[in-house]
């Protein structure tokens, strides 16, 4: 009885992990996550899928870095198409 209830209760947080939001993006669709860290914060570059595109479309490029991995700064986009000739 016991093996039952426990098995019921790791796949019910396995479904439930499975459908979590984004943990720190929650305003922009974003794409390919890259992390990377530097001294004692990570950064993560994402790429951004504009909104309402029917395939992907990328314009830019965003920047989010942490040093506790629960509070995220936005460094906004530092690089897009613009940037390049």
């Amino acid at each position: 009885m016991n093996k039952q209830i426990i098995l019921t209760a790791a796949l019910t947080l396995t479904v439930g992990a499975a459908m979590a939001q984004n943990p720190f993006v929650q305003t922009w669709c974003t794409s390919d996550p890259a992390p990377m860290v530097h001294g004692n914060r990570m950064y993560v570059y994402t790429g951004h899928d504009e909104d309402g595109a029917d395939f992907f479309w990328m314009q830019e490029w965003r920047v989010y870095s942490t040093e506790d991995m629960v509070n995220w700064q936005d460094h906004g986009s530092p690089l897009a198409l613009e940037s390049f000739s």
